[in-house]
């Protein structure tokens, strides 16, 4: 199984990040730098 994909999902508080595979499984994620959501956001 190997990661095909990442996406940013960005709300108000938060930067949440989906996970694809070949695999077909879809995974769920938080980042954890607090401060600066938006600049990480970009950077995935």
């Amino acid at each position: 199984m190997k990661i095909t994909d990442i996406k940013p999902i960005l709300t108000d508080r938060y930067l949440l990040v989906r996970v694809y595979t070949d695999a077909g499984i879809i995974g769920n994620g938080e980042s954890g730098l607090w401060a600066h959501h938006r600049s990480v956001a970009v950077l995935i």
